[in-house]
This record gives C-alpha cells, sequence and structure tokens, in this order.
C-alpha cells in the first residue's frame, strides 16, 4: 500500500510539474511575442530597404524622409536617379496657380508626373501647399490686384470663392489619390506673435482680407470631407535663429479651435514645422525649443511632420560645414524621439540652386552638394537615424 502511495504521490508531482513547465514555457512565450503599443510612427508602411541609403536607414525607424525637386520637375536624370533610392517621401506641387490656371479648369500634368514617379518607386507624397500667400494663386483670381479681386465685397462674392476654393482643395485631393500621404492644407496662417496674418511679404494676404478667419476652417473642412485618407497638416514656420515659443504656443491654440470647429478634421490633423535655420545666427536654445513644440504637439495628441527644412551653412569650410552637420543631426535626433515625429523633409535636393540663395551669406542649404555628392550633414543626419531608439517592436 505504501508502494502504490508513494507511485501515486511521485506521478501527481510529473504531472504538476509539467503543467506548471507548459504553462511557463506558453505565457514566456506570450510576453516575447505581443508587440507593444504603437505609435503613429509605427502605421506607415514601407518596401523592404535595399542599399545603404537615407532612405534605407529611415525606413528601419518607420520615417518618412523626404524632398522636393526645384520647380518640381522630374526631367534631370541624376535627380530620377537620386531621389527614388535616398527619399521615400515626395513633395508634390499642388500650389493653385500650378493646378487650376483658369476657372474651373484643371491641369495636374506636372502633378501626374510626379505621382507616376512616387508610385514606380513606392514612395508617399506630401502635396503643398493648398492656401498660402497670394503668389502662389493663379492671376484669374485676381488675388494679385489691389482690391483682391473684390472676392470680400458682397456675401455673394465671398460664397464664390468659398464654392472656388472647395472646388479647388477637394479635386486636387481626390486627383490625387491612395498615394497621397499627407497634404499641406493652411501655410504660414500666423505672425511671430500669434496673431492670423493679414500679410504676407507679397502683400496682403487675400484669403483673410476676403473671407477673414474662416478662411482657415473652411479649408480644413473641404479638405476633410473629399474621398481621401490623406492627413491634413496645419503647416508654419517658427523663426530662422530658433523655434519661437510663443508662437509654438499659439500655433497649438489655432490647431484646437480647427479640431473644435471641424471635428471631421482633428482625427487626420498634423502639426507641419518648417526650418529654415542661419547657422549663423542660431540660438543654442534651438534643440530645447523644438523638444517643446514636440511636447505640445503629444498634448493634442497630434502627429508631427518636418515639412521643409534647410540650414544655412553661414561661411565656406569644413569647419562649418561640420556645424551644419550638427545642427542637421541635432533635430533629426529630437524628432526620432518621439513616436508620433513621423517624417523629415528638405526643402530642396542639392545646393546648386535653393531657396536660401538670397537669404544667407553662405547658404549650401541642404544634404547634397552642387555635383550631386553627399555633404557631412548628410551623414551626420544618417547616423543620427541609426542610433536612435527603436520606436517599434518588430
Amino acid at each position: 500500500m505504501q508502494a502504490k502511495g508513494l507511485r501515486k504521490t511521485i506521478l501527481m508531482s510529473i504531472v504538476v510539474l509539467a503543467i506548471a513547465a507548459f504553462a511557463f514555457f506558453y505565457f514566456s512565450r506570450q510576453l516575447l511575442t505581443t508587440k507593444k503599443p504603437q505609435g503613429a510612427a509605427c502605421k506607415v508602411s514601407f518596401p523592404p530597404p535595399q542599399i545603404s541609403t537615407l532612405r534605407s536607414y529611415a525606413q528601419k525607424k518607420n520615417l518618412l524622409v523626404g524632398t522636393i525637386p526645384t520647380g518640381g520637375s522630374l526631367k534631370s536624370e541624376p535627380l530620377k536617379t537620386l531621389l527614388g533610392s535616398e527619399f521615400n517621401l515626395l513633395i508634390g506641387t499642388t500650389f493653385m496657380k500650378a493646378v487650376m490656371p483658369a476657372a474651373n479648369t484643371f491641369d495636374f500634368s506636372l502633378l501626374d508626373q510626379q505621382i507616376a514617379y512616387a508610385k514606380q518607386h513606392m514612395m508617399k507624397i506630401m502635396a503643398v501647399d493648398m492656401i498660402y500667400r497670394n503668389s502662389t494663386t493663379p492671376s484669374w483670381l485676381g488675388f494679385n490686384n489691389p482690391g483682391c479681386g473684390g472676392w470680400g465685397d458682397s456675401s455673394d462674392k465671398k460664397k464664390q470663392l468659398e464654392a472656388i476654393m472647395k472646388q479647388y482643395i477637394q479635386t486636387t485631393i481626390e486627383h490625387a489619390g491612395d498615394v497621397l500621404f499627407a497634404t499641406k492644407i493652411v501655410n504660414e496662417a500666423q505672425n511671430v506673435n500669434g496673431d492670423l496674418k493679414k500679410r504676407d511679404a507679397d502683400g496682403q494676404r487675400c484669403w483673410y482680407k476676403a473671407l477673414g478667419d474662416s478662411y482657415i476652417y473652411d479649408a480644413f473642412k473641404f479638405a476633410a470631407s473629399a474621398k481621401s485618407r490623406s492627413l491634413l497638416i496645419l503647416n508654419d514656420s517658427f523663426g530662422r535663429n530658433d523655434i519661437d515659443r510663443a508662437k509654438t504656443d499659439a500655433f497649438f491654440t489655432l490647431a484646437q479651435q480647427i479640431k473644435k470647429k471641424v471635428p471631421q478634421a482633428a482625427g487626420r490633423l498634423v502639426a507641419g514645422i518648417q526650418m529654415h535655420l542661419d547657422n549663423q545666427n542660431l540660438l543654442p536654445a534651438y534643440r530645447s525649443d523644438f523638444d517643446y513644440f514636440l511636447q505640445q504637439a503629444g498634448k493634442q495628441k497630434m502627429q508631427v511632420m518636418i515639412t521643409e527644412m534647410t540650414v544655412c551653412q553661414a561661411t565656406v569650410g569644413d569647419a562649418s560645414a561640420a556645424s551644419q552637420a550638427q545642427v542637421y543631426a541635432t533635430i533629426v535626433s529630437v524628432c526620432l524621439k518621439y513616436p508620433y515625429c513621423t517624417s523629415f523633409s528638405t526643402w530642396g535636393v542639392t545646393d546648386k540652386k535653393t531657396s536660401e540663395d538670397d537669404k544667407c551669406q553662405v547658404a549650401n542649404p541642404l544634404l547634397f552638394d552642387t555635383n550631386w555628392q553627399r555633404k557631412p550633414a548628410y551623414y551626420a543626419v544618417m547616423k543620427a537615424i541609426e542610433e536612435s531608439t527603436d520606436r517599434c517592436s518588430n
């Protein structure tokens, strides 16, 4: 009897140990394979990385790296070769004067060229800019005339202008289709002090003169109701020597107002920040102030896209090039701390012809030199991406 009882005890012990071992193995496996909660950056899908390029490094961290070809054209063979290998986001040209040359008439020939290239190279498109300065509107609209075309003279004229805005925004967004990842809906709507702009560098802002501040909310309302999944960007600049905190606060106050007045846009509203920095006069606080911008975006649960970036080299020489590289690396490193900072784009490809040529003593503000060669800034960005922590678990 004792032997029988002993065998029974041993058998039960074996069964208990087997169950315990199975439970340990099962739950350990669950812990190892369960994915952690993912931020916005983890939702971006890419093709497998190819060779060692900026694009291949960025894709490993679920980051979009983009640029705009000068003038939007893709005719240059070196440009076409470089774009598809180094970038996964193409900035598409959708200025009103480029796509709507006459009333009720659209010309998408340039945009279609960009869309075809993006599809061929498995890139996404960010469209720029829907509502911006007078100089981005077609001549038939009359915004470059002193009276802004008379669109604000009566309620009927205002309604006509709103209808034109709706037609332009929705037709353009829907034409681009699924390749359109994000669209800059309103650009540079605020002054440095946070007030809404009534004037731009090219004269009074006619959208504001004719429609008041409702032009901002109308633009997002029309974009949100278009048949598209495009993200909707509120974009602005925050200084050449720093990222101004007061303007940051005003910017996110405006974002809150857009969410409140246009609830259908709230889930797709993105904070776009453009940085055209002057390295010669850059304040040391630019890093912490960009971090502050990202923190405010996080409080509003908004995705952030660096939509435009240049850094004037200031002087000629290795030291200046190294300093420029450090600025680029710093911005990218801070961005990658936050999973909802999802893209980094330069405003142009090479130093041959840039938007900064007449604004700096020595511009050379981009990642590639005049001969299409990678600069120290390029490698600094690549290293910053490589050294960032993984933002998604596989």
